[in-house]
C-alpha cells in the first residue's frame, strides 16, 4: 500500500494524474492532507473539481513558523504513518509538507518516493530549496522531471539506478483538464495579463511587494491578480495600492486553468505556474531573482525580471506589444514532458513493489 503526503494546492494538482493512474491500475493507495493550506478556496474545491478521492486522514496542521508547523506535522504524521503501515511513502516538490513526509517516513524506514526530484534554483535563501535538499536526502526513489534535475541529483551523489526521468507531472494535468476548462467556462475573457505573486520573498517584502506592483502598473495592460489570501494581507499591512490591477479572489484549478489558457502573457513568482505557462505556450515573466525552473528561460518561454519594476516594465511591454518577440516565446518546445509522467511513475512503483 501507499500513502500519498500532500499539503498545497501544488500538491494536489501535480498528484492528481498520479492519483488517477493509481486508481486505473487497481493498487491501493491513501491521501494524507498535512492541512498546511486549508481554506475551501486554497484547498477543498481542488479535490472535488479534479474528482479526487477525499483525503484518509486530515492533520489540521495549519499555519505557523516554519519549524513549528514541520513539528506539528511530524507528531501527527509519525501516529498515522505507524497506523498505516503502508509499503512506501510518496512526496512531491517542496513545501513544509514534503519535507515532513518524507522526514516521518525516513524515521519509521517506509522507503520514500519523491515525485519532481532534482529541481534546484542553488539560492540557499529559499526555504523551498533547503527542503529539496533534505527530502533528497531520505528519499530511496528519485522522479526527475527533466535531464537537467537529474544531472542535479547525480552531482549531489544520487545513485544512478535510483533515478527515473519521467516528464512533470503538471503536464498531464494541464493536458487532462484542459478541455473540461473550455467546456465549463463558455466566456470571452477578453485581452489580458494574468498574475500570481504569493512566495513569502516577495510578499514578505515590502521594499519587494511594492517594486513588482508597481512594474506591473507600469505596463499599461488589463491585469488580473487572484490573490492569495496571506498576500491580501500583507498588500493591506503595507497599504500598497494595486493601482489599475484588478484583484480577484483565489480561482479553483479548472478556472485558474481556463484563464491561463487565455492570457497573453502571465506575470508571476510560482515555478508552478512557469511549468503550466510553458505548457500551455503562454509566455512568462518571472518575479524572482532565481529559478528552478531553467529548461523553461532555455526554451525561451519564460524572462527574469526579479523584484524589478523597470525590468517586469521592459519585459511586460515588449510581450505585450512586440508580436513578433511574442510569437517567438510561443514557438519555443516544452521541455516537461508529453504527458506520460504518470504513467511512468505509476509503472516504476508497481516494478519495485
Amino acid at each position: 500500500m501507499i500513502s500519498i503526503v500532500l499539503g498545497t494546492r501544488p500538491e494536489i494538482i501535480k498528484f492528481s494524474p498520479v492519483i488517477r493512474e493509481l486508481e486505473k491500475k487497481g493498487i491501493d493507495f491513501s491521501i494524507i492532507h498535512t492541512g498546511q493550506h486549508y481554506s475551501k478556496e486554497m484547498d477543498e474545491v481542488f479535490f472535488c473539481e479534479l474528482g479526487l478521492p477525499e483525503p484518509k486522514h486530515n492533520l489540521r496542521v495549519g499555519s505557523a513558523p516554519h519549524s513549528v508547523q514541520i513539528g506539528n506535522m511530524l507528531l501527527r504524521l509519525d501516529k498515522v504513518l505507524k497506523k498505516e503501515a503502508p509499503d512506501l511513502v510518496m512526496v512531491l516538490g517542496d513545501t513544509n509538507s514534503t519535507l515532513a513526509g518524507a522526514l516521518a517516513a525516513s524515521n519509521l524506514r517506509i522507503p520514500v518516493a519523491y515525485v519532481e526530484s532534482g529541481l534546484r534554483s542553488f539560492d540557499m535563501d529559499m526555504q523551498e530549496e533547503r527542503n529539496r535538499l533534505l527530502v533528497t536526502q531520505c528519499a530511496d526513489l528519485h522522479f526527475a522531471p527533466t535531464e537537467t534535475s537529474k544531472r542535479n541529483l547525480l552531482a549531489e551523489g544520487v545513485p544512478e539506478k535510483n533515478i527515473s526521468v519521467v516528464g512533470n507531472t503538471i503536464v498531464d494535468a494541464c493536458l487532462q483538464n484542459l478541455k473540461l476548462t473550455e467546456e465549463k467556462y463558455r466566456k470571452e475573457l477578453g485581452g489580458f495579463v494574468l498574475m500570481t505573486a504569493h512566495r513569502a520573498e516577495n510578499v514578505d517584502n515590502r521594499k519587494r511587494f511594492s517594486e513588482i506592483i508597481n512594474g506591473v502598473n507600469s505596463i499599461g495592460a488589463r491585469i488580473v491578480y487572484p490573490i492569495h489570501p496571506r498576500a491580501r494581507k500583507m498588500l493591506e499591512k503595507f497599504k500598497l495600492d494595486p493601482g489599475k490591477i484588478k484583484l480577484v479572489e483565489p480561482m479553483g484549478y479548472l478556472e485558474f486553468l481556463y484563464h491561463l489558457s487565455r492570457a497573453r502573457f502571465v506575470i508571476t513568482d510560482s515555478g508552478g505556474v512557469v511549468e503550466e505557462a510553458t505548457c500551455l505556450k503562454i509566455p512568462s515573466v518571472c518575479v524572482r531573482d532565481s529559478t528552478d525552473r531553467p529548461e523553461a528561460v532555455e526554451a525561451g518561454l519564460c524572462v527574469m525580471a526579479g523584484a524589478d519594476s523597470s525590468a517586469i516594465k521592459r519585459y511586460g511591454k515588449r510581450i505585450s506589444e512586440d508580436e513578433t518577440f511574442r510569437d517567438g516565446m510561443k514557438s519555443g518546445e516544452n521541455p516537461y514532458g508529453d504527458g506520460k509522467a504518470a504513467r511512468r511513475v505509476v509503472d516504476a512503483l508497481q516494478s519495485r513493489l
